[in-house]
């Protein structure tokens, strides 16, 4: 098992200012499950949706209008996919990720209120929470 990274601590407690630029796919195993992606998204089928949909505007325009519930939403698909399906990412698919962790960092550092409080409600709910 690989050791956290040192700013997780500040982020699970909500200081997103804390996630590093840049904030790369490879490191955001334990991030990502900070919140409970199934249940942002409504369920696991709707997360895969999210995830096809946010990385598909990623690999045609270069960004996303995804807002940062549904960036974290793919961001933490692609991880519980990955658990699944080892072996299948490329270099490319990486480099696409670490663009959806360079504008998730982006977009929780620029929440409004409402957002803040459905992220917060996210990462309390999760059942991942404090698995280290």
């Amino acid at each position: 098992m690989m050791k956290a990274p040192d700013w997780l601590p500040a982020v699970a407690a909500g200081d997103f200012s804390a996630l590093p630029t840049p904030l790369l796919w490879a490191e955001t195993a334990d991030f990502a499950l900070l919140v409970d992606g199934y249940g942002l998204a409504g369920n696991h089928e709707k997360a895969g949706i999210i995830f096809r949909d946010v990385l598909g505007e990623l690999r045609r325009t270069d960004t996303s209008t995804a807002s940062a519930r549904e960036l974290w939403v793919a961001l933490f698909f692609s991880w519980r996919r990955l658990r699944f399906v080892m072996g299948d990412q490329t270099d490319e698919d990486v480099a696409l990720l670490d663009r959806l962790c360079g504008l998730l960092r982006q977009r929780l550092l620029d929440l409004t209120p409402t957002e803040r409080a459905e992220i917060d409600a996210a990462m309390e709910a999760s059942p991942w929470k404090g698995r280290r």
